[in-house]
């Protein structure tokens, strides 16, 4: 066996004496500035009884509460901090371990074998074992049970090619003892696959609670209502669509987090720098989840209260073409007329770059022989060869300005070219509901991005529950698998280069461009790892407030 171990580096971070409010805290406010709760504006951060309380920003609300079926990335952002996955991935590559304290590959590299954390118990005092990582697998592979991520799975022994399970009982994971758990691969691969992108959305579930709920109760609402997870933060009361409030895991394995509430709230855009500057808002989420408007970024740079960082990362903004409604021709123009450069300077101001495929230039997986291509004269003459005289509905989510400031330029563009488009303005639950039907033929949508380059398989997958575009030639989705397989980067890169080829000539995305990520937070808080923030690691335990 080739042995990868990483020692567990317990966080000593001081525990508060405190006294935990309910959640009729939260209940029945209206109104601040931020958007939110007017508690806020009266000292919210103050908190109750002596509380350190720290308050986040989401532009959007997660849209559910089921781990395995976000339609995005603002989901993931709570998931986080209730639930524990086995490891997280840093900005740098390297693994940090988490419900997993070391892991081993067998020279075949077709197994990977966790060993857990011992003492690690559930929210509610039960202890944590491998049979809660076999389970979860059960969960996520079962067909019935919806899952926008289950594609990940397809590697594992006893799942097919959409990654469910091929037999009531999955065979891909299984609890070899309390503390050790196995992944058994069909094929032979870098291990990086696995622990990079794989385990970023594998939120380890309670087998004690859910073992023995159907499809049908796993898929609704009631069983998510008071989550239970093994993570540094547990639920407390919600406001849908406006905030959630947290309490601090006194149990937590890697130590009491140093924050005793943790509100998250929903802001606009055109509220965020008021929040951060009044003391509202201690932190943005990041990950394109949540960001300084470029507009205010000099201002909040010159806050005395503020800590702000531009971060370059691998999250990238994207139009979504229906490929069932939007022919080639059309969509390869769209590609052509739209001006990436004008976005990135007059929007961005130069904070990103324009992109070509779904990987930034900086990515070490980006085909270097691919260039921007900006040619409305050729736009313009595959739309009169095709004859295309007809509107095209293109949805845009609120709550990211630039996103929507882009769609007005890109309207532009388009019509420049004789493609006329109606804009319509909703939220992301509605527009991820929406593209994959023949109601709406193009939108606006973004990613977080990843260091492996698999992250966007589920975009491409034929059947996929993130193939916005509607894909039915499994090309892209074969080529995603094959190189999920590769046993080398050089093996990997050659695969992803002929992956971003494809999607030139496929074009069911048209990838617009990657934005810095405009940071900020309450000179309050320390040890914040915001570079870590795109790969959907938070690891807000570590947080420490002077409060």
């Amino acid at each position: 066996m080739k042995k990868h171990r990483i020692l567990y580096k317990a966080l000593a971070l001081a525990m508060a004496a405190t006294c935990l409010v309910g959640c009729g805290q939260s209940s029945g406010t209206t109104g601040s500035a931020a958007g939110g709760s007017s508690a806020a504006a009266q000292g919210e951060n103050a908190g109750s009884q002596g509380e350190k309380v720290v308050t986040v920003a989401l532009s959007s609300a997660w849209d559910t509460m089921m781990p395995t079926n976000p339609s995005g990335n603002f989901g993931d952002f709570v998931f986080d901090q209730i639930y524990d996955r086995l490891v997280y991935t840093k900005a740098d590559g390297t693994h940090e371990p988490r419900l997993a304290k070391s892991w081993e590959v067998s020279e075949d590299k077709t197994t990977i074998t966790f060993t857990l954390q011992e003492g690690v118990t559930w929210q509610d005092g039960e202890p944590f074992t491998a049979h809660d990582v076999e389970f979860t697998g059960q969960v996520y592979t079962n067909p019935a049970v919806n899952n926008t991520r289950r594609g990940n799975f397809q590697y594992f022994v006893g799942a097919d090619e959409t990654g469910a399970s091929t037999s009531d009982t999955f065979e891909g994971i299984k609890a070899l003892s309390d503390t050790e758990v196995a992944f058994y691969l069909k094929e032979p691969m870098d291990e990086e696959f696995i622990l990079t992108l794989f385990n970023r959305y594998f939120y380890i579930l309670p087998s004690h609670i859910l073992e023995g709920k159907t499809a049908e109760e796993l898929n609704g609402p009631d069983v998510w209502a008071n989550p239970v997870g093994t993570g540094a933060f547990v639920y407390d009361s919600e406001i849908s669509g406006e905030r959630m409030e947290l309490v601090a895991n006194e149990n937590y394995f890697q130590g009491a987090p140093d924050i005793d509430r943790l509100v998250i709230r929903v802001v606009s855009g055109t509220n965020t720098l008021s929040g951060l500057m009044t003391g509202e808002i201690d932190a943005l989420a990041g990950a394109g989840l949540s960001a300084v408007p470029l507009q205010d970024w000099e201002a909040a740079k010159s806050q005395e209260n503020l800590v702000t960082e531009s971060v370059e990362n691998y999250s990238y903004q994207y139009m979504i073409m229906n490929t069932q409604t939007v022919p080639l021709n059309i969509r390869l123009a769209i590609n052509m007329a739209i001006n990436r450069d004008q976005i990135v300077t007059s929007l961005l101001q130069g904070e990103g770059v324009a992109l070509t495929s779904p990987l930034t230039p900086s990515h070490p997986y980006f085909n270097e022989n691919l260039s921007v291509v900006y040619n409305p004269d050729e736009a313009r003459r595959l739309v009169e060869a095709e004859g295309w005289n007809r509107e095209l509905v293109f949805l845009v989510p609120t709550g990211n300005q630039v996103r929507e400031q882009s769609a007005i330029l890109i309207q532009q563009d388009l019509a420049a070219v004789g493609i006329q488009t109606q804009i319509q303005s909703v939220d992301f639950a509605t527009l991820t509901s929406t593209i994959k039907t023949e109601a709406a033929d193009l939108a606006l949508m973004g990613s977080a991005g990843s260091p492996d380059p698999g992250e966007s398989t589920n975009l491409v997958t034929v059947g996929a529950g993130s193939c916005f575009a509607s894909i039915t030639d499994p090309t892209l989705g074969d080529l995603m698998a094959a190189g999920a397989r590769g046993l080398s980067f050089e093996d990997r890169k050659e695969i992803y280069d002929e992956y971003q080829e494809v999607l030139m000539e496929q074009m069911p995305y048209a990838w617009l461009y990657s934005p810095n990520n405009l940071m900020a937070y309450n000179k309050r808080l320390s040890n914040l790892a915001v570079e870590d923030f795109d790969n959907l690691n938070w690891n807000i335990a570590s947080w420490v407030v002077s409060d």
